[in-house]
């Protein structure tokens, strides 16, 4: 097997969760993606005339009523202090210098809870480089990429993980 086939295989809840993700999406997108993909969410019915079919596809509203939801739902969950207990001295750096994708901490916490809404499981990325070094100008704390990077994965974006246990 080679490399790029092992980077291909998917998760048995990838696959099984596909399409649904896919459908929440697309809904997620709004209209304009809908409106592409009108035939496949309104299928024709069994012994409906072309004609009748087109028609009904041609008076096809949406009103998104989803993300509607899921921002005021966001909005509240954000809308007070978070604080978090922890003791690592990694996460008091990371929530000091991470600016990694350009995301406020209310964005990103944002994202998180509107991701997990979406679709029940979200995928974080955490990248920091391994010693925490002294840059002499913000300049050079750019160009090192000194900052940590926090990245939001989609279900759809992850198609493979497990667990990795080191040690005892």
């Amino acid at each position: 097997m080679t490399q790029v086939s092992k980077l291909l295989i998917t998760h048995s809840h990838y696959n099984f969760y596909r399409e649904v993700w896919q459908t929440i999406k697309d809904m997620r997108e709004g209209y304009s993606v809908l409106l592409r993909k009108k035939e496949k969410y309104i299928p024709q019915r069994i012994g409906e005339e072309d004609e009748v079919y087109k028609n009904r596809l041609a008076s096809l509203s949406y009103t998104n009523i989803l993300n509607e939801n899921i921002h005021r739902l966001c909005s509240i969950l954000t809308s007070s202090p978070i604080t978090l207990e922890y003791s690592s001295t990694f996460w008091d750096w990371l929530t000091k210098h991470m600016d990694g994708e350009k995301l406020t901490h209310e964005q990103l916490i944002y994202d998180l809870y509107s991701t997990l809404l979406y679709y029940g499981r979200v995928h974080l990325a955490v990248d920091a480089p391994s010693e925490v070094t002294v840059a002499r100008s913000r300049a050079e704390y750019d160009a090192n990429r000194l900052y940590p990077r926090v990245v939001l994965f989609t279900p759809l974006e992850v198609i493979n993980w497990g667990h990795i246990v080191t040690g005892k």
